[in-house]
């Protein structure tokens, strides 16, 4: 595994142009200089073409947008092949514990789409230590 905390603008470099070679021609994949993206790209099997991040292997899929100089990401969706089969939580799980490394806030708004219902959502993220910060708009702070 890279640790993304303390690699070199030249390392980044190189592993760009590796993964160009090992990516197919017809995917256009966004460089990125975030650690966070860059550890699902290089550690956890995820394909950035931004803004989403999509599992080479399971096809779920996150869309973030990390906010300006800040140490923030917004989550805009999580979307996932298999209902019901714990892969939002493991992507949360992930998501989470790379912002704790990292130091990054998360935000998001609750928006009910898909048939999942608002309430089904609030408890959710709390489970991963959101908050509400507004009326349908959740924080989490990370944690160390």
């Amino acid at each position: 595994m890279v640790d993304f905390q303390t690699i070199m603008e030249s390392d980044l470099a190189l592993l760009e142009t590796e993964r160009k070679k090992a990516i197919p021609s017809m995917i256009v994949e966004t460089p990125s200089v975030n650690p966070i993206i860059n550890e699902l790209r290089f550690n956890h099997s995820y394909v950035y073409i931004y803004p989403f991040l999509i599992n080479s292997q399971t096809g779920d899929k996150f869309e973030l947008d990390v906010v300006g100089n800040r140490k923030s990401i917004c989550i805009n969706y999580i979307g996932v092949m298999e209902k019901k089969q714990g892969h939002g939580k493991k992507m949360m799980s992930m998501l989470t514990a790379l912002c704790d490394k990292y130091g990054y806030e998360l935000n998001l708004e609750i928006c009910p789409k898909f048939g999942v219902s608002r309430w089904v959502l609030i408890k959710f993220y709390k489970r991963f230590g959101f908050e509400k910060v507004s009326h349908n708009k959740y924080m989490r702070i990370p944690n160390g």
